[in-house]
């Protein structure tokens, strides 16, 4: 059977793999001291526990953190699996590597929470895969904008001035510019490196 043919019986396809991340990152969430083993915590990743590199983007520590990641991902994520699962999976595996480690090196952040980083790279990949399959039109600007907007918000992380009313986060989180652009940068791998 193909990727392209993976459908049930009824011939339906379904994000299975898009909806087994959301399922195991509320899990996460919700198992008692789960965060304390997973979550991105710079001095046990220096001590050798790095699968918190990947662990981390389940965790999300507060209901309104977790609503705007995993609404955000999946919508992103369904789309590109769609395109290709082989796709879903080396977005979501490089994105969040990619962005952990940037977190590690370029930030002094001792604790990092949420997968908006792999939804920096599920945003670049789904706008990519559009433009590299479209030739024009509609399509082609949404995929356009998106790119530019998500840039603009880059860029104003970087710069420190990302408005609070905009970002929705819980009293206490900032954006991560470093762990967004790198989870895009992983989303542009990701899609480079596949023939979706």
């Amino acid at each position: 059977m193909t990727e392209r043919d993976s459908r049930n019986r009824t011939g339906r396809w379904w994000p299975v793999c898009t909806l087994a991340f959301v399922v195991s990152s509320l899990l996460a969430d919700l198992t008692p001291r789960a965060s304390d083993w997973l979550r991105f915590e710079r001095a046990p990743i220096a001590r050798g526990e790095i699968w918190r590199l990947l662990t981390g983007h389940l965790i999300h520590e507060v209901e309104q953190l977790a609503v705007l990641d995993l609404t955000a991902l999946a919508l992103f994520g369904v789309y590109v699996e769609r395109v290709s699962r082989r796709l879903l999976g080396g977005v979501l595996l490089v994105s969040a590597l990619v962005s952990s480690l940037a977190v590690f090196f370029l930030t002094d952040y001792e604790r990092y929470v949420g997968s908006s980083a792999l939804v920096s790279g599920l945003l670049v990949a789904a706008a990519l895969s559009v433009l590299r399959s479209s030739r024009g039109g509609a399509g082609r600007l949404l995929a356009l904008t998106l790119i530019a907007l998500f840039a603009l918000k880059i860029a104003l992380e970087l710069h420190g001035s990302w408005p609070a009313a905009l970002g929705g986060l819980p009293p206490g989180y900032e954006p991560v510019a470093a762990a967004h652009l790198g989870g895009a940068l992983g989303g542009c791998a990701a899609v480079f490196m596949s023939r979706a």
